[in-house]
């Protein structure tokens, strides 16, 4: 798996993509601080607009993406489906920044134990992408030193 280091500072948009949800988080690169932003429905006629709409208001420098692979560290059918749908959002908004896959292992599991409010009293993807985004920074911190 390739990961960067971003050289430049910003707003950062993390997707925990699922199935039938997107989970949604920001933090901006200098300082960190991780927020939950949304929970997207993926079976809504909406997506591509909610993703517009993400994207002007946060003016992201990159997104960061959880991709999941099995024990063995091995692609799923999951990892296919989300590089497929990944390519797509970059196609719909015409998106030229960076893309970013981080290893999204247990970032469900890890969600359960934040101590961060999802936006969405049933489901907790928001924080799962709160947990990929947290450790990514986490890698880009420790690669920068």
């Amino acid at each position: 798996m390739i990961k960067k280091v971003l050289k430049t500072e910003g707003q950062l948009l993390a997707l925990d993509i699922g199935s039938r949800r997107v989970g949604v988080a920001r933090a901006h690169s200098r300082i960190g601080l991780v927020e939950p932003l949304k929970i997207i429905d993926l079976q809504k006629d909406s997506v591509w607009l909610s993703f517009e709409e993400l994207f002007q208001a946060y003016q992201p420098i990159s997104l960061i993406v959880g991709l999941p692979f099995n024990r063995y560290g091995q692609p799923t059918q999951q990892t296919t489906f989300i590089e497929t749908w990944v390519e797509e959002l970059k196609a719909q908004l015409n998106l030229q920044l960076p893309i970013i896959y981080q290893d999204e292992t247990l970032s469900t599991h890890q969600a359960q134990t934040l101590d961060l409010k999802s936006t969405h009293p049933r489901y907790k993807d928001d924080l799962a992408a709160c947990v990929i985004l947290m450790d990514y920074l986490e890698y880009a911190k420790s690669d920068s030193e």
